[in-house]
């Protein structure tokens, strides 16, 4: 890949694959002067041709800006927030959004239009949040839902999927389930622990607790 152009940006470099990433990350210098880095698909695809600077200066001329009377409503200020978070250095979510690649599809960059389109045809209402179903991935119609604060921070990055005795779900549910901080799991991941220790807020009995919590619960659907 290396050397290589796509659209505005030239590879420069592999870069560490993202955690739980399989697919390589590379490094790319902007014809603007600008860096990015981003995932191999991205860049094969099409899906990113800058470092955010073409996007920028659709902004900038008004050309995205179109609002179909919605300017006022919650759903367009949410599509204005998720421009900012991608393409705006000077917004503080910018670090974790745009500066680390993640990007917005063209379907929705060009206008509000098809962002409400897709947002009313795919179950919007207000006490709804949208969601990227990977994270290592931008905002587009096939990675992106609706979903309520508590179910969205079940997706965070650092939620993981924990498994006892065939029975899976992610931290986020275990710690509902089990009344343990999702921290305190993570941590106990991190440090090495077993999914039995890192599930139990007594190490001298974890077995027994969360064994039975399986065998009580083995017939739920996961």
């Amino acid at each position: 890949m290396t050397g290589q152009r796509f659209g505005r940006l030239t590879v420069m470099k592999r870069m560490p694959n993202l955690p739980n990433a399989k697919v390589t990350n590379w490094e790319c210098l902007c014809d603007c002067g600008g860096s990015t880095n981003t995932q191999r698909p991205n860049l094969i695809s099409g899906h990113t041709k800058s470092c955010g600077c073409i996007a920028l200066e659709l902004i900038k001329n008004n050309k995205y800006g179109v609002t179909h009377n919605q300017s006022r409503t919650r759903l367009y200020s949410i599509w204005q927030s998720m421009k900012q978070r991608c393409y705006d250095e000077n917004v503080q979510e910018y670090h974790y959004y745009g500066g680390r690649g993640i990007t917005i599809c063209d379907e929705w960059l060009k206008g509000f239009k098809g962002f409400y389109k897709w947002s009313t045809e795919n179950g919007y209402t207000k006490n709804l949040t949208i969601d990227r179903i990977n994270n290592y991935k931008g905002y587009s119609p096939n990675n992106c839902r609706w979903l309520t604060i508590k179910e969205q921070n079940r997706n965070k990055r650092e939620n993981r999927i924990v498994e006892i005795d065939g029975v899976e779900k992610c931290t986020g549910e275990w710690s509902e389930i089990l009344g343990i901080p999702m921290s305190t799991i993570i941590n106990r991941l991190n440090r090495g622990c077993s999914a039995d220790e890192a599930l139990n807020t007594n190490y001298a009995r974890h077995t027994k607790g969360i064994r039975n919590y399986v065998r009580k619960h083995k017939s739920i659907t996961v």
